[in-house]
């Protein structure tokens, strides 16, 4: 590896130290390496369930695709610090968790080889870049099913010795870290061994519930009274 994509396997180290269980491919490309593949626009990090089959092409031409697996494309010239590079990977990374948890009953029904067939399939028309999909709210990708995941990856990280910050939910016009963290109480210790894939099945707890549900209608009712006609 040249030393241009050291920052991969930086990266690929963490997810995997946070989700060993993970054993599909881990493919990473610069904004720079997926010019004319994805568009990125005031943001840090893209991925989605079919961006592997999306980059398929680009990794082909680099003699790096090994199949179905998570894929992202990371802006290096938004990031200064590793700490923070970790962080935008780890983020990808959960949107990918709460993507395939989501998916598990189409991919029951279409069974595992024809699931992950449509997912690595290289995009028809590759002339138009992809581009980050548009929200109506501020929270609406970016909510309590992803925060519940990403506190989980971000007590991993902690744990292991990354101090990564996934986000800062006040962004999304959504409670800061501390009080989500607060919400979920012990539970990110209790389940540090479960696949994050598991994790993002597992129940939610009262207090979190709760607390979700209060937040999302606090910024449901601030953005309606902004936005008002």
């Amino acid at each position: 590896m040249n030393r241009r994509d050291r920052w991969k396997a930086v990266c690929e180290k963490w997810i995997r130290r946070i989700d060993p269980t993970f054993t599909e491919p881990v493919y990473l490309l610069s904004a720079r390496q997926a010019t004319g593949v994805v568009e990125m626009s005031e943001i840090c990090g893209l991925t989605g369930l079919g961006m592997a089959g999306d980059v398929r092409t680009a990794l082909e031409r680099r003699h790096e695709w090994r199949g179905p697996g998570f894929a992202a494309v990371i802006d290096l010239e938004r990031i200064s610090r590793t700490v923070e590079l970790i962080g935008v990977a780890l983020h990808e990374y959960t949107h990918y968790v709460e993507s395939t948890a989501a998916a598990i009953p189409l991919a029951t029904s279409m069974g595992r080889a024809a699931y992950h067939a449509v997912l690595s399939k290289p995009r028809d028309d590759e002339s138009m870049p992809i581009r980050p999909s548009s929200t109506k709210r501020p929270w609406d990708q970016h909510g309590p099913a992803f925060i519940h995941l990403a506190i989980h990856a971000e007590h991993r990280a902690w744990r292991a010795g990354c101090r990564a910050v996934l986000a800062d939910w006040t962004y999304y016009e959504l409670p800061s870290g501390w009080r989500w963290r607060g919400a979920l109480g012990d539970e990110p210790a209790r389940l540090a061994k479960l696949p994050m894939i598991e994790v993002a099945k597992h129940p939610w707890t009262d207090t979190y519930k709760q607390f979700s549900d209060e937040a999302v209608r606090t910024a449901e009712q601030s953005f309606t009274e902004r936005n008002e006609p």
